[in-house]
C-alpha cells in the first residue's frame, strides 16, 4: 500500500512542480498587464469599467486555463490524472460563468453611470435604473442556467 502511494506521488513530482510555476508564471503575467493597463486607462472608460468588475475571475480562468494546459501535456499513465483534468475542466466552465456574469454586472453598472439622476431627470434615471437592473439579474440567471 505505501509503495504504490509513495509511487504515485513520485510520478506527479515533476507535473505537479511544473504545473504550479505554470500557473504562477501565468498570474504574473496577468497582474502585470493588468497594473499597465489599469495604469494606461482612465477609472471612467467603458473598457476599464469592464477590467475592473472582471479582473478576479479573469485571473481564475487565466491560471485554470494554464493549468488544462499543462495537465493535457502530462504523462496518461499518471494515476488520478483523469479526475483532476475533470475537475479543472469544471473549474473552468465555473470561472468562464463567472467572468460572464461580472461583465454583465458591469453592462448593467455602466448603463446607470451613463444615465445620472439630475434634477429635471431624476424620476427617468430611476426608472432605468431599475430596469436596467432587472435585465441584467434575469440576463445572469440566463447565463447560469446554460
Amino acid at each position: 500500500m505505501m509503495a504504490s502511494l509513495r509511487s504515485g506521488l513520485e510520478a506527479w513530482t515533476w507535473p505537479a512542480l511544473s504545473a504550479v510555476l505554470t500557473v504562477a508564471a501565468t498570474l504574473i503575467v496577468f497582474r502585470v498587464v493588468l497594473a499597465i493597463t489599469r495604469r494606461l486607462i482612465d477609472a471612467q472608460r467603458t473598457p476599464r469599467m469592464f477590467l475592473d468588475a472582471a479582473a478576479t475571475a479573469l485571473g481564475t480562468f487565466l491560471g485554470l486555463l494554464a493549468l488544462n494546459a499543462v495537465l493535457q501535456t502530462a504523462s496518461v499513465d499518471l494515476p488520478l490524472l483523469a479526475e483532476v483534468k475533470h475537475v479543472v475542466t469544471l473549474g473552468l466552465i465555473v470561472s468562464m460563468t463567472w467572468v460572464a456574469v461580472r461583465c454583465t454586472s458591469a453592462i448593467g453598472d455602466l448603463i446607470v453611470h451613463m444615465n445620472p439622476a439630475v434634477e429635471e431627470k431624476w424620476q427617468y434615471a430611476r426608472k432605468l435604473e431599475t430596469r436596467t437592473r432587472f435585465h441584467g439579474r434575469g440576463l445572469v440567471v440566463l447565463i447560469v442556467v446554460v
